[in-house]
């Protein structure tokens, strides 16, 4: 969806949003994405990867906090 955003509105502002962050310590969540070669990301990486897109912002957000 980044390279629509860029190219059919260049100026429109975009967040980089991490979901269920409340899962990033979740032992089976961990297992499942493991078997995959995946992990949950961290806000470093989300900073980062927000940055390199050029988003105006990272934020990570849970439905079990407010």
């Amino acid at each position: 969806w980044v390279p629509e955003i860029a190219h059919h509105s260049p100026k429109t502002p975009f967040l980089l949003v991490g979901t269920q962050v409340d899962l990033r310590e979740d032992g089976t969540t961990i297992e499942r994405l493991a078997k995959n070669k995946q992990r949950p990301i961290q806000p470093e990486l989300g900073e980062k990867l927000a940055k390199e897109l050029k988003a105006i912002k990272y934020v990570e957000c849970s439905a079990l906090t407010q």
